[in-house]
């Protein structure tokens, strides 16, 4: 798994340098925000998720504005890469965020997690077929307790390794 730290700091040079990227940051934002606080265009709730305050009006105007086909410019696109850059804990805890900054390919499994250590996960996908993969090349969207199903959304290259073997 990579760390929280070089995360960041991918998304924080992403937002700067990648106009397709930010504007998907803050549409990604957006959508966490309460649907009263994307009627009004205002933060209302102190929830730790979608905008602030200060932000919520000018990046909620951001939002719709690339929601209906258009990229930002001008004024508006330097204050957005200002503004979203304190996001980036939001975005790290978005699980396609971070297939997007490291440009992964990635493969969804339906499994179990049968054992865990600190480096891996033994996923059982069905009743013969019990594999390990390393924590490193899975995507942290998932639920470390045992025997629930549920979705894995891995590196493309290990489950090919891993399932072809």
């Amino acid at each position: 798994m990579r760390s929280r730290n070089e995360i960041i700091r991918k998304l924080r040079y992403k937002l700067f340098n990648d106009q397709n990227f930010l504007e998907w940051a803050i549409v990604a934002i957006y959508k966490n925000q309460t649907h009263d606080e994307k009627y009004i265009n205002r933060s209302r709730y102190r929830n730790g998720v979608g905008f602030n305050k200060p932000d919520a009006g000018i990046l909620s105007y951001c939002a719709k504005w690339i929601l209906s086909g258009n990229n930002l410019s001008g004024e508006f696109l330097s204050e957005a890469k200002e503004r979203m850059v304190k996001y980036c804990g939001q975005l790290a805890d978005i699980p396609e965020t971070i297939v997007e900054v490291f440009n992964l390919k990635t493969a969804k499994i339906e499994g179990k997690i049968i054992a865990e250590t600190k480096a891996g996960l033994l996923l059982e996908l069905d009743a013969k077929t019990k594999v390990w993969f390393p924590k490193s090349t899975i995507i942290p969207n998932f639920t470390h307790l045992k025997e629930i199903s549920q979705s894995f959304i891995i590196e493309k290259w290990i489950v090919d390794k891993k399932l072809r073997a």
